[in-house]
């Protein structure tokens, strides 16, 4: 069968729609984080994240976990009812370190500082912090756009906490 592209844009919306209805029913644990109530929401039987039900989370409820260079509590992990895929964490990273170099993506982030001090490079360029440097704490907001080289670290001397909202 020889479909045209304006035959592809029509049955897109159509195709997700069913598999976000099929992933609907996929279980998951306590505050959707799949299974065992940490990490992950669950994933529907064509691997796929499911569908996010409306929820609310404590903060005092949230408690990263983990070794290495942060720690992290990923709360929420699928995607929405208009097939935009929404991943959003809490972590920690001790003081002079960074969770990852400088790097691009194509998804878009955001990034809220809860405690601590980060410095947040923008528009590097290599595996270098390189680019335009701001320094934020607690309140603080940088927004990483599609295909800009971003990164972060810890400048402080204590551990920072921080929210990261992907999407995409």
């Amino acid at each position: 069968m020889k479909l045209s592209r304006r035959d592809l844009a029509t049955l897109l919306p159509v195709l997700t729609a069913g598999v976000a209805a099929a992933q609907q029913a996929t279980p998951t644990g306590p505050a959707g984080r799949g299974p065992t109530g940490r990490g992950p929401a669950g994933r529907g039987p064509t691997g796929l994240p499911k569908v996010l039900d409306a929820k609310a989370w404590k903060y005092s409820d949230l408690k990263p976990e983990g070794t290495g260079a942060r720690t992290l509590d990923t709360f929420i992990n699928g995607v929405t009812t208009r097939g935009l895929q929404l991943e959003m964490h809490l972590s920690d990273l001790g003081p002079g370190l960074a969770p990852h170099p400088p790097h691009t993506n194509v998804k878009e982030e955001l990034l809220i500082v809860v405690d601590g001090t980060l410095e947040v490079e923008l528009g590097g360029t290599g595996q270098e912090f390189n680019g335009q440097k701001t320094t934020l704490g607690p309140g603080g907001v940088a927004f990483m756009a599609s295909n800009v080289q971003h990164g972060w670290r810890n400048i402080g001397s204590t551990t920072s906490r921080y929210f990261v909202l992907t999407i995409g």
